[in-house]
């Protein structure tokens, strides 16, 4: 009897390596299937959210963000929110479908200095960059060592309509200018607003004084005991900002 070529056992072994590999990744992939469908029915409801302006995948899933926070803070915690084709999709167990649409729709946002209203939500707010030309860690002074630890900030620019312009251009121009570590600033800080509920603070750089800017940069920071986790840090605390801000943007449109 003739000896198999050496060739041909080694194409034997490949055969059997895919076989196997085919195997294995066919019941992986049974075994997801299956989880993701009991995952799916626990679930006994869902809500679909269309912005009335179309909105990329990076702000939608930045909103998506910030929808879920919304539910957790009414309560909602037993839910889900993804982005489906251009829209969001909310999955929920347990709770009524109004009282969701209801939570997600209370959405009022003001940015104050002092008493005075900045800009709020509906039609002061006209763009939010989620990008990485306009958005992300500052680029000049990224990470700080300092006493506690790690300080990085975090940049992103918005645009406001004129009227929210001229408005903030009026309330400036009554503040002073300050400085604080080497930075001039003005003399009150924008407090930002969720409901009535203060959820975050920045300053106010002084060449904001009495002008109508509409093209606004916001930075703030993170902190942590490594570069990594303030950088962490920082970028959660952009998204959160971010989500604020597209959510006083887009004006979601129920889809039952």
């Amino acid at each position: 009897m003739k000896k198999r070529p050496k060739a041909d056992n080694a194409r034997i072994v490949w055969i059997a390596v895919i076989v196997l590999f085919l195997i294995i990744g066919g019941c992986s992939a049974l075994i997801y299937l299956g989880t993701y469908n009991s995952f799916e029915k626990t679930f006994n409801g869902s809500v679909a959210i269309r912005p009335q302006d179309t909105l990329s995948a990076s702000e939608l899933g930045i909103l998506s963000i910030g929808i879920k926070e919304r539910l957790d803070s009414a309560g909602f915690n037993d839910s889900i929110v993804f982005v489906n084709k251009g829209s969001l999709t909310i999955r929920y167990r347990g709770y009524d479908k109004e009282q969701v649409k209801h939570a997600i729709q209370a959405n009022k946002f003001e940015a104050k200095i002092g008493d005075n209203v900045f800009f709020a939500s509906g039609k002061d707010i006209t763009f939010v960059c989620t990008t990485a030309d306009c958005s992300g860690m500052d680029p000049v002074n990224v990470c700080q060592l300092e006493e506690s630890g790690y300080r990085c900030k975090f940049r992103f620019d918005i645009a406001i309509s004129d009227e929210a312009a001229n408005r903030s251009a009026s309330i400036t121009n009554r503040l002073e200018v300050i400085s604080v570590d080497g930075e001039e600033y003005l003399s009150k800080n924008v407090t930002f607003y969720s409901n009535d509920v203060k959820f975050d603070e920045l300053r106010i750089g002084s060449d904001m004084k009495g002008k109508p800017i509409s093209y606004i940069k916001i930075s703030g920071s993170g902190v942590g005991d490594s570069k990594d986790k303030a950088v962490a840090d920082a970028m959660a605390n952009m998204n959160r900002l971010q989500s604020s801000f597209i959510m006083a943007w887009v004006s979601p449109e129920m889809v039952i």
